[in-house]
């Protein structure tokens, strides 16, 4: 099935360009290209493969792998579209007040998702880093989106120790909910969206306790950039829950 998609991407433009490899998009289908890429190597792709077809069996929201091969020195990943679309369309959104007004439609819809979603993104984002993939949080079309659910794509083998990798894993995961710099680009909507992203910062936050994360070095990240007064918030509601930091 690869070769098929392998020799149609001859004769295809590329749809994007990532780290060192391209993507062509074949209706419910991804061919990822990485020429010359150490990711891939002999050594590391059959790992990879393993690590995203265990992770898919946990039920972790993951681009399915459906098949690799290497051709010609070239190696080639195929894998399902992942469904939805991308959690925040950065081009569009940053465009103009039309553009503003579709960013602030995608924060209500972030900012209503039950504590369903905040704990599964936080589970997901764990699992990922910790089976030595990694995740690539600064661009938000490596997150897709469809009600209830965000899948994450373009993953790679993670070469930074884990430990060093998750020193800023709340930065990221609250970065990537409100759409990385789009609040101070959305200039039109930009007060409603403040108290859109504080919602989202709240429920992200009560998912990172739940899960036994560090709420101290959550608030430091995300308050050190934003000033919401998270820390009250979450001293009374550690209280109210009978938890402690």
């Amino acid at each position: 099935m690869i070769d098929d998609f392998i020799e149609m991407a001859k004769h295809t433009n590329r749809s994007s360009t990532g780290a060192n490899k391209k993507c062509y998009v074949f209706g419910e289908y991804v061919l990822l290209c990485y020429n010359g890429y150490v990711d891939l190597n002999d050594e590391i792709a059959p790992k990879k493969v393993a690590i995203m077809q265990l992770l898919m069996q946990r039920g972790v929201n993951i681009a399915a792998l459906i098949d690799y091969k290497k051709v010609d020195g070239i190696s080639y990943e195929l894998q399902l579209r992942a469904p939805g679309e991308e959690l925040y369309d950065y081009d569009l959104y940053s465009s103009d007040e039309n553009g503003h007004k579709k960013y602030l439609e995608r924060l209500r819809s972030i900012s209503s998702e039950g504590p369903e979603f905040y704990d599964k993104f936080v589970h997901d984002w764990n699992e990922i880093l910790n089976s030595g993939l990694n995740i690539d949080p600064s661009k938000t079309g490596n997150f897709f989106y469809t009600p209830g659910k965000i899948c994450f794509i373009d993953l790679n083998m993670r070469t930074m120790p884990l430990e060093k990798r998750k020193e800023y894993i709340y930065m990221e995961m609250s970065t990537v909910l409100r759409g990385g710099g789009l609040p101070w680009m959305c200039t039109s909507v930009s007060k409603e969206a403040v108290e859109l992203i504080k919602t989202i910062y709240i429920k992200l936050g009560e998912a990172i306790i739940r899960a036994h994360g560090d709420i101290e070095a959550y608030i430091m990240q995300t308050d050190k950039y934003n000033d919401l007064g998270l820390s009250d918030y979450f001293q009374d509601y550690i209280k109210s829950t009978s938890r402690t930091i």
